[in-house]
């Protein structure tokens, strides 16, 4: 029968070695997800932002579109121009930004900068119906729809149709 000695000494960490290695790691580990949430907090910061300049878009030609009377689209200088009595609303659509005036004011306030695309629906050669713009991100697109229902009168007007008796 064989004798096993213990007296050979084993090459392992001591429990001092194994406690310092672990301590090390908890605050390495610590400071990345410390890294992590202030990154998830900036980029939650730029999508609410982003959002709010979206709805201030949505407001923006939701109240134009409202107000107006007749809202016509000028192709070669990018302009929607929305006609109401008593003044008239511009919406310059630049490929990186959207600018807003009056005839009453004419400084141009700032809707929106960033990337956009949009899409104008007509009824008549020069009626607008309805605008899409539609705004890419990283994860999906958003997309704001603003329509303009006319009266009857405006619609016929448009045609120039006239009744003879």
């Amino acid at each position: 029968m064989k004798k096993y000695s213990f007296n050979k000494k084993i090459k392992a960490f001591t429990l001092v070695e194994l406690s310092i290695t672990l301590v090390l790691s908890l605050i390495v580990v610590g400071m990345m997800y410390l890294a992590l949430q202030i990154i998830t907090q900036q980029i939650n910061r730029s999508d609410d932002k982003k959002l709010e300049d979206i709805a201030l878009v949505k407001m923006a030609f939701n109240n134009a579109f409202y107000d107006c009377n007749v809202i016509r689209y000028d192709d070669e200088a990018k302009i929607l121009i929305c006609n109401d009595s008593l003044k008239t609303y511009y919406f310059s659509l630049y490929p990186d930004q959207i600018l807003y005036y009056t005839s009453n004011n004419s400084n141009k306030d700032l809707l929106f900068e960033g990337q956009y695309m949009f899409e104008v629906e007509s009824l008549t050669n020069e009626l607008i119906a309805e605008i899409i713009i539609s705004f890419p991100s990283k994860v999906d697109t958003l997309q704001l729809s603003v329509k303009k229902v006319y009266s009857s009168a405006t619609l016929l007007n448009s045609k120039n149709i006239s009744f003879e008796y």
